[in-house]
């Protein structure tokens, strides 16, 4: 298994993805937070599996990100988002952080969406 950085936009998009879908508009407060704790994990991750020592990437919000996320399917913001897990959980602490709560959270948004159902965040969905 390797494990990669992805790219700011890869993270914001996903960010404004799911808030569009949840609000049909975008609630800009807390999504620069989100953008920057998921990012920071992602590097984190990392870091810790090749032994280095990246900073993260100063991220941003921006009307392009919202362009991008209204022209995504809900299926493909759960791709956005399990990449983002795949690629920030290689830690040993990972479940157990900040940013994964918060990635199970939008992701469980998303899957509600979808499905329409509720998904419990302990249930066997995220070993899919």
């Amino acid at each position: 298994m390797s494990a990669y950085i992805v790219s700011k936009d890869h993270v914001a998009i996903f960010v404004v993805g799911v808030n569009l879908k949840r609000h049909n508009r975008l609630e800009t407060p807390d999504l620069l937070k989100q953008a920057k704790l998921l990012m920071r994990e992602n590097v984190r991750s990392v870091n810790w599996r090749y032994g280095e020592t990246s900073r993260s990437p100063a991220i941003t919000i921006n009307e392009q990100h919202e362009a991008q996320a209204k022209v995504l399917s809900t299926e493909d913001l759960i791709m956005l988002g399990r990449c983002l897990i795949y690629q920030s959980c290689e830690t040993e602490d990972y479940e157990t952080t900040k940013a994964a709560g918060l990635l199970r959270e939008l992701l469980l948004e998303v899957y509600e969406e979808r499905f329409g159902a509720q998904v419990s965040a302990t249930s066997n969905v995220w070993s899919i």
